[in-house]
């Protein structure tokens, strides 16, 4: 399966997209996007699979990867807009949404406001915490680049954190590079401050169709076990490995199986 990449004019300025797609494509078209800090770089296995079958892309993040920074803060609002910019240009009516951790907390309010674009909700990861975790735990800060490059240890060891400690040092350090790109800058806290006031409790409950959480092992595991009680119409799906090495080339399969099942129903 080839991966095409193009740039999309949207209100952001230029997103950059993966696309994988059959000759024939069937079922419901997917529209995906990373976490943050990473590019759609780390989803290209699961479009691998997915994209045998049906229309599956995946966009950077605005100010992520080889997307464009928004010139202004954005509002959730102008994020969701620019969501549908995409779908539009890509002529998906309907279509099925997938967020992992960052990526969740803007496709969540898409389906919820938009039912009649999103037909169904696929999120990797959906970390729930109650009240009392959330204090107890603020967001991690982001140190800004250092000339004896001390910012890049500090980043390193906070990567390491998300990969089994027998995990081949080169498959990370080639999904860890696009961590890197903007590091520190201001622009990237404009997201940051927009996807944390984003709760699942609040929103989850508000969304009308099928939703599907993929819960890996690892740091979130707990907390996204705790989404459950907020589905409407869903379910929570646990998996064996580790979060980011979920959806490396070894166990994408895994996953894409998961989703193609669950689009199909």
């Amino acid at each position: 399966m080839t991966i095409q990449r193009r740039y999309l004019p949207t209100r952001f300025g230029q997103t950059h997209l993966r696309i994988a797609a059959p000759a024939a494509p069937q079922g419901l078209p997917i529209l995906c996007l990373p976490p943050q800090p990473l590019s759609g770089r780390a989803l290209e296995p699961l479009l691998e699979t997915l994209g045998r079958t049906r229309l599956a892309v995946a966009a950077d993040l605005p100010g992520f990867g080889m997307s464009d920074t928004p010139e202004h803060p954005p509002t959730l609002d102008d994020y969701l807009g620019w969501l549908l910019d995409i779908a539009d240009a890509l002529s998906l009516e309907r279509f099925a949404a997938f967020g992992w951790l960052t990526g969740g907390r803007f496709v969540a309010p898409l389906a919820a406001r938009h039912p009649q674009r999103v037909a169904k909700l696929v999120l990797l990861g959906a970390p729930t915490p109650t009240p009392e975790q959330r204090a107890a735990h603020p967001p991690p800060t982001v140190p800004p680049p250092q000339r004896d490059g001390s910012h890049l240890t500090a980043e390193w060891g906070r990567w390491l954190g998300w990969w089994p400690a027998d995990t081949d040092a080169m498959a990370i350090s080639d999904v860890f590079v696009d961590t890197l790109y903007g590091l520190g800058r201001a622009e990237r806290s404009w997201l940051t401050a927009v996807s944390h006031s984003v709760l699942y409790d609040e929103w989850l409950p508000r969304v009308e169709g099928p939703v599907l959480v993929v819960n890996p092992s690892g740091p979130m595991h707990e907390s996204t076990a705790q989404v459950a009680p907020h589905l409407r119409r869903g379910r929570v799906v646990d998996v064996a490995p580790m979060m980011f090495p979920l959806l490396s080339a070894a166990n994408a399969g895994e996953v894409a199986a998961l989703i193609d099942a669950f689009l199909e129903e």
